[in-house]
């Protein structure tokens, strides 16, 4: 069975895009899967708490040094820093590529400031002295040391990969299945703080993934339903919200049927769910449903009075 090998691409993002494109290309190519940065923020202690999870579960780690030493954590080191910190704790097999003449880096693409510079120099001091490292100048000769590393490390020492669901017998998978959860849990957190920052687009991506993994969480899809409430595309919010109605009826998955009807201008439909939530226990959506269905009926005598 042809094993695939996850690894985990960190840097500075912005000065080094280019780079970490032909990074991830070559990896594509090596027959690995690479996780970066772009995909998971860790721009705070909380989604920092999820990058080491993700760190955990990767076979290999590669560390990209530009001219930046990046965006600081609490504790006074970069985020790149911790990540790569980490990685050597969790004794995860670590290649580092530094920039073999920092110097010559254009200005817009360096530390701005003396403290930043030294930060980096420290860290490129730290990570040469630990580490075998190779020196890059270029996009192109970066991509080509990556692809002769890579190949070689999976030659010499393959880490332990994955295999397709398919090919695992059974019992294997339920096994997988059943670890999902923590992360499902994990990927719904980020989701939702993106999506109280009206941040749609990355709620989107972390919730499609908590959707991939997960397609029949009540948590997931009531979340998913409620992120196109908020984009105000009620119609897609009806599509998740029915289907949480058809796994679980209870008054207030009554009321989200109904408010997203509502805003579809389906007003009569919008009535039948908001009394069919009334026939069921309170869940604390009781007096929201009896507050809705009196807009309901005041909205129609208005509308009564204004055709009269």
């Amino acid at each position: 069975m042809k094993k695939k090998y996850t690894v985990f691409l960190s840097s500075t993002y912005e000065d080094l895009r280019e780079e970490r494109n032909e990074v991830i290309h070559t990896l594509l190519e090596a027959n690995c899967v690479p996780c970066g940065m772009e995909y998971f923020p860790s721009d705070n202690d909380k989604q920092f708490t999820f990058i080491k999870s993700v760190i955990d579960e990767c076979d290999y780690y590669i560390l990209i040094i530009g001219g930046r030493y990046g965006s600081i954590g609490k504790d006074g080191l970069s985020y790149t820093e911790m990540e790569y910190r980490y990685a050597v704790e969790k004794k995860i097999p670590v290649f580092a590529f530094i920039h073999n003449d920092i110097d010559s880096i254009s200005v817009g693409k360096s530390e701005q400031n003396e403290q930043g510079r030294e930060k980096l120099k420290t860290f490129i001091q730290t990570v040469s002295q630990s580490q075998m490292v190779k020196y890059w100048s270029g996009k192109d000769d970066l991509a080509k040391k990556v692809s002769t590393t890579m190949i070689s490390a999976i030659d010499r020492h393959p880490a332990v990969g994955w295999i397709r669901g398919n090919f695992l017998p059974e019992e294997l998978v339920s096994v997988f299945d059943k670890d999902s959860s923590s992360l499902v849990k994990v990927l719904l957190e980020i989701a939702t703080q993106y999506k109280s920052q009206k941040n749609f687009e990355k709620a989107h991506l972390f919730l499609e993934w908590s959707y991939s993994l997960s397609p029949e969480s009540m948590d997931v899809i009531r979340e998913y339903g409620g992120l196109y409430y908020d984009e105000k595309n009620f119609t897609m919010a009806l599509k998740y919200w029915n289907k949480l109605l058809r796994m679980q009826k209870s008054c207030y998955h009554y009321c989200l049927c109904a408010y997203a009807n509502y805003y579809l201008g389906h007003t009569v439909k919008a009535k039948e769910y908001i009394n069919s939530a009334l026939n069921f226990p309170d869940d604390g959506y009781r007096n929201r449903a009896k507050e809705f269905l009196a807009k309901l009926e005041s909205d129609g005598n208005n509308e009564i009075i204004k055709r009269s």
